[in-house]
């Protein structure tokens, strides 16, 4: 929640009643430090084999004696699609007008699944019931514990318990009472519980310690057996070897001679004037990725020179491409520029950020948290208006000044933050505005930045040279996002909610910051020609117009590895969208508020074409 928020009670208790299709996972009750104002957080898990589409819960305020207080609120998420062990409601927050409160109870008072039934609150009470308890609370034995998962399986990591209604199998799933097997992994609840008894592993541990001794003992006869066999043979070698070596010495010496030359000399040339030619062949075509590949670490004529020749022109290639994005995907909202200038959006609009219908001769977007902003073909920028559809109170906890660009210009390029707008300027300075509370906005004394990208609080930029500057972050959440002043031979950069990811000219990616869900997971990747940082997610777009991606997964953001054809892409918040060769526009992960549905989507414009690439190059 950034620094606008104040934390002042939080659980994560697990907290059922019976027959109750859902669990709360977690709990929170957060204070505005702007308007004041209190409003709740709260997180469910699915147990139900049904599709959950929507659910009401009842939220009772207490004070910080834990005494109920004023009016309970109920509150109902929608449009959800919730499967079994799919968690939902964290993205929400529901105010609550008693701003004493400090604690709060819940309870789930409705469930709406996809065939429409329903399940009704029978007025049992909402209680704490244990977490998970981790297998090796109940066994202490290492080797034991390898035999449970042998018997079980390997994900079994967790003690099989009931509680009230409710079965925990070993895998960590909730299960009704009532079902034999586990919905998620099909075990048998009475085969978990047996398998505890210290007693019965010990013995089946016996036997596979007999058993794995004995397999150990007939493979070292094996062996030693073939060992003896190969010792004899090489003696009767040996001896023919000493009889060959008297009579072929001088010969095999003049053959390890040529062998060193040709090795050391013809060889290494050979291939050095092939890769060297090849590379002037991918220069001539304007491809310079494939042409900085060969010459990296060539040590051959002037390859040097020619390796940051061809990265440079690689960084003006890129640059060229980002300064005319085409699709931006946004916290909640997902941005589409169409090849005729004007612009579509759809997904959430509570601070009025969807609303471009009216936008004309448009070149490039970029849309954050709840701003989105459009650069236009004379250097000028415009940005949405800022339009408060939220509770009431909360206008000044979401307005910084971000839309405050329409005296921007001779821009060339700009990047939507959380609650702050980075323009760069075609003389290679940069200008921000919008909340500056963690120092993002401080780029005035940038110069020669040929690329900018604005992250949750924090600002990054591309030198012409190939490194990487950043804004100093000033706030409590600082996750290393900016520790980029190593970087080198860089080409493209994009900046997360807490991590920063830049592209080399050799189509390798390098990532700095937050990896808590695995999103700085990338140094396997090659061949990627785009990169786009999201929430607690990354993308990369691969030079086959196939797409990878790594991080957090819970909604299906990372789900792009059946995407091909692609030409552009761009991470949000918790979903992924991207641009493909024929202009259409797909998206994967969170859906809530609409922010996937592109499959409407036409004539989205696409990134400039090798041809048009050279031309402007040419001019420069």
């Amino acid at each position: 929640m950034s620094e606008k928020y104040t934390r002042v009670y939080h659980s994560t208790d697990l907290m059922y009643a019976e027959s109750s299709p859902v669990i709360v996972m977690a709990r929170a009750l957060l204070k505005d430090n702007g308007a004041g104002g209190i409003f709740t957080q709260l997180k469910f898990k699915s147990i139900s084999d049904k599709i959950i589409k929507a659910a009401k819960v009842k939220i009772i305020p207490l004070d910080i004696t834990g005494t109920l207080i004023g009016d309970a609120v109920e509150h109902t998420y929608l449009d959800l699609n919730i499967s079994r062990n799919q968690e939902f409601g964290s993205k929400e927050i529901v105010s609550i007008s008693e701003i004493t409160a400090r604690a709060f109870n819940v309870s789930i008072k409705q469930v709406v699944f996809a065939d429409n039934s329903v399940w009704e609150y029978d007025g049992n009470e909402y209680q704490k019931i244990d977490n998970l308890i981790p297998l090796n609370k109940k066994i202490s034995n290492p080797e034991l514990i390898k035999q449970y998962k042998i018997e079980l399986g390997d994900d079994s990591s967790y003690v099989p318990m009931k509680i009230k209604d409710l079965w925990v199998c070993t895998c960590g799933n909730y299960n009704h009472i009532g079902g034999e097997k586990c919905k998620n992994c099909g075990r048998v609840f009475e085969k978990e519980i047996e398998l505890l008894d210290l007693n019965i592993l010990q013995e089946k541990y016996k036997e596979r310690l007999e058993r794995e001794t004995e397999e150990k003992r007939v493979a070292e006869e094996k062996q030693r057996i073939a060992d003896e066999e190969k010792q004899v043979a090489a003696e009767k070698n040996k001896k023919k070897i000493k009889k060959a070596i008297a009579i072929s010495a001088p010969i095999i010496c003049a053959m390890i001679a040529f062998i060193v030359v040709l090795n050391t000399v013809i060889i290494p040339k050979q291939k050095s004037d092939n890769a060297y030619n090849k590379a002037m062949e991918y220069m001539d075509k304007n491809d310079y990725q494939s042409a900085c590949k060969l010459l990296n670490g060539l040590n051959y004529k002037d390859s040097e020179e020619k390796q940051k020749e061809s990265a440079s022109m690689l960084r003006e290639v890129y640059s060229i491409i980002d300064r005319n994005r085409t699709i931006s995907a946004g916290d909640r909202q997902t941005i589409g520029l169409k090849s005729d200038g004007t612009v579509v959006a759809v997904g959430s609009n509570y601070c009025g950020q969807c609303n471009v219908s009216s936008w004309q001769d448009i070149v490039a977007v970029s849309t954050g948290d709840d701003h989105t902003v459009g650069l236009r073909q004379n250097g000028s920028v415009v940005a949405t208006k800022f339009i408060w559809n939220g509770p009431a109170g909360f206008e000044n906890s979401f307005n910084f000044g971000q839309y405050n660009v329409s005296d921007w210009v001779d821009i060339v390029a700009v990047s939507a933050g959380n609650d702050h707008t980075v323009g760069l300027k075609s003389d290679g300075t940069v200008v921000a505005v919008g909340d500056n509370r963690n120092g993002q906005c401080d780029v005035s004394d940038w110069a020669d930045i040929v690329a900018i990208s604005a992250g949750e609080c924090h600002t990054v930029g591309l030198k012409s040279d190939g490194t990487v500057v950043a804004t100093h972050y000033t706030g409590a959440y600082y996750k290393g996002q900016c520790n980029v002043s190593n970087w080198t031979d860089i080409v493209a950069i994009s900046a997360g909610n807490w991590h920063t990811v830049g592209l080399k000219s050799d189509g390798t990616v390098v990532v700095v910051g937050d990896n808590y869900e695995g999103q700085c997971d990338v140094s396997g990747w090659v061949d990627i020609v785009a990169i786009s940082a999201g929430g607690s997610h990354t993308v990369g777009l691969k030079l086959d117009g196939t797409v990878v991606a790594v991080g957090e997964n819970g909604l299906g953001a990372c789900n792009v590895s059946d995407w091909t054809d692609i030409v552009a892409i761009s991470a949000g918040g918790s979903h992924t969208a991207g641009l493909k060769s024929d202009g259409t526009v797909v998206a994967v992960g969170n859906n809530l508020e609409n922010r996937c549905n592109v499959s409407g989507w036409s004539n989205i414009a696409l990134p400039p074409t090798n041809e048009q690439i050279a031309e402007v190059l040419k001019n420069k």
